[in-house]
């Protein structure tokens, strides 16, 4: 049998355990920033989370893009290559915070596309454009933006603003 002091003694232990636990459970979640937050501190590093769809518009020819959901969270990204493109189209996100650029960074464009695929013959490259795709972007910034501003580059065209954003 089981005497009441050991029985106590084993329960204290199984509630220290779990004190443990969910100690290291809650350090490991992610904060959400807040404005407040960082006009307190300027220097705090934030990863901004964008997902976004983009299609083209058979009327004009041109491309349009819409902001879906976006989410800023304290953090920092292991490596950024922010202008590393090599495609003959891309996409320009700016950042601003009162009509002022704080960032910029380049992707390739989601809707044309360089794929490599295996045939009977070997590996072949082909081009493509897709009519409409869901994306989702995650950015490096060190200053909350009121804005983003995406413009895309194409193959022998001009840079063409597709969207001012604004960010709550």
């Amino acid at each position: 049998m089981i005497s009441a002091r050991n029985y106590f003694r084993s329960y204290s232990i199984l509630n220290f355990g779990m004190l443990i636990c969910l100690f290291i459970l809650n350090s490991c979640s992610y904060k959400n920033i807040s404005s407040d937050n960082i006009k307190s501190n300027q220097d705090v590093e934030m990863i901004v989370f964008l997902v976004m769809k983009m299609h083209k518009n058979e009327s004009t020819g041109n491309n349009s893009i819409i902001l879906l959901s976006s989410q800023i969270t304290e953090g920092k990204i292991k490596t950024t290559n922010k202008n590393e493109i090599y495609s003959e189209n891309y996409l320009n996100f700016e950042f601003l915070k009162d009509k002022k650029r704080i960032e910029q960074f380049k992707t390739e464009h989601p809707l044309y596309r360089h794929i490599e695929f295996q045939t009977d013959t070997g590996l072949t490259s082909k081009s493509i454009v897709i009519d409409s795709i869901e994306f989702f972007e995650r950015f490096q910034l060190s200053q909350l933006p009121d804005q983003i501003r995406i413009s895309e580059k194409r193959k022998d065209k001009e840079t063409l603003l597709l969207n001012k954003i604004p960010i709550q």
